[in-house]
This record gives C-alpha cells, sequence and structure tokens, in this order.
C-alpha cells in the first residue's frame, strides 16, 4: 500500500514547493509571492482543522451523516454563488452534481465508521 509518512521530509517538500511556486510567480509577474506563500499557510491550517473535525465525527455515524450533510450543503451553496454571483432557491441544483458524487461512496463509509466505535458501546454480555 502507497502512504504518505507525516514528518520532517514532508514537511520541507512542502515548504520547497510553495517556495517554488512563489518564486516562478513573482518572476512570471502572475501575482504577488507573497500571495502564494499566505495561501498555503492558510491551506495548511484549513487542513488541520478538518482533520481534526473529521477525527472527532467518525466516531458516530449520525454526526458523520450530518457532517456530510453539512459538507454538501456547502459545497452547493459556493457553487452556486460562483456560478450566479448569489444564492438563491432556484440555484440549489448544483446539489445535484456533488450528490451524485457523494451518494454511491456513503455505503461504503459506514462499516469504517461503525468500526471505529467503543467496544463497550457495541458489545452486548454474553448470557451464560
Amino acid at each position: 500500500m502507497n502512504t504518505v509518512t507525516i514528518g520532517w521530509p514532508l514537511g520541507v517538500l512542502l515548504v520547497g514547493l510553495t517556495a517554488g511556486a512563489a518564486l516562478v510567480a513573482g518572476l512570471g509577474g502572475l501575482t504577488d509571492a507573497r500571495s502564494i506563500v499566505g495561501a498555503g499557510i492558510r491551506a495548511v491550517l484549513q487542513l488541520l482543522a478538518v482533520s481534526a473535525v473529521i477525527a472527532v465525527v467518525l466516531r458516530s455515524l449520525w454526526l458523520t451523516a450530518g457532517f456530510l450533510l453539512v459538507m454538501v450543503a456547502v459545497a452547493a451553496a459556493t457553487s452556486a454563488h460562483r456560478i450566479t454571483g448569489r444564492w438563491h432557491p432556484r440555484s440549489w441544483i448544483t446539489a445535484a452534481p456533488i450528490l451524485a458524487g457523494t451518494l454511491p461512496v456513503m455505503p461504503r463509509s459506514w462499516p469504517v465508521v461503525r468500526s471505529r466505535r467503543s467496544p463497550s458501546r457495541s458489545c452486548r454480555p454474553r448470557a451464560s
């Protein structure tokens, strides 16, 4: 199985890639190099926050379902706003393609969520 090891080498690689992107964008006159670095820092902080929330949410089937619904709603609202420039009820049709990609995966995720429950909640005492 291919995995990514979290550690100093990965951190150095990401800092190097961000610096390279900032250098190329700055030299090419595409944007201010500081905006690239700022975006990289913001992305790291957002990923840390989301991964912390997901780690907590995956402990419960209901929290996972609620989290997925919130994520679909936010994605649909963001898509609607980017397409139409505003949010209005008719623009919620943007949820259809998001749900088309989400719904087929959801049944496969339920066993993962159930397996993360603590044994004390999911096991019943045996009758002797």
